[in-house]
């Protein structure tokens, strides 16, 4: 792509940066992540052991308490929020992510099965006998991927419930200083640009 200018490269890179640096929230999360009603559906057609959300969300809750107890004598209260916020937005990214590759595994699962009503396409026949079809794997893969996301999310949803609890704020993520870095941004387009520049 051609730019006419350093200030159409600049805000070409400016419109991009926007997109990249979205902050992940745990409501994204929810978006994508089996829901409780969907998992408990899920664990029913697959036979799958339950996985515990209260559980889970209330053990991690648990534990950031006393990492609290124990660091809240050492680190300042701003120090520790920070320290807290890096943490608890960890946990967020992986369920993020878990609920993603889940997402994909289980749109996967239903190209496949959808394809079968197909005849004549090879790849969606049956294996041979005694053996799992793709359909089968990719199905009941899907459903073990919805276990990891859905517990990951639990696990991030204790995190966010302890960030509360010690600091009495809502957990937000971090999102940098979009003027700052856009002014990175430009003075490296500016550079770029520059290359193209006749001597």
């Amino acid at each position: 792509m051609a730019f006419k200018s350093i200030d159409d490269a600049t805000a070409s890179l400016d419109k991009k940066s926007e997109k990249t640096r979205k902050p992940i929230t745990f409501e994204m999360v929810q978006t994508i992540a089996p829901s409780h009603a969907m998992m408990e559906k899920i664990e029913a057609a697959f036979g799958l052991e339950d996985v515990d959300y209260e559980k889970i969300r209330d053990t991690l809750q648990l534990n950031f308490l006393r990492e609290n107890d124990a660091l809240c004598r050492v680190l300042s209260e701003k120090a520790l929020q920070m320290h807290l916020e890096r943490i608890v937005g960890a946990y967020v990214a992986s369920a993020w992510g878990a609920a993603n590759f889940y997402s994909n595994k289980a749109t996967e699962a239903a190209r496949l099965n959808s394809a079968f009503a197909c005849d004549d396409r090879d790849e969606d026949r049956d294996g041979v006998a005694g053996f799992e079809s793709k359909r089968e794997r990719a199905r009941e893969f899907a459903a073990q991927m919805a276990s990891q996301a859905y517990a990951l999310m639990a696990a991030a949803h204790g995190a966010i419930d302890a960030y509360r609890d010690i600091t009495g704020q809502d957990w937000k993520p971090f999102a940098p200083r979009a003027e700052a870095s856009q002014r990175v941004e430009r003075r490296s387009a500016q550079s770029q640009m520059s290359a193209f520049e006749r001597c």
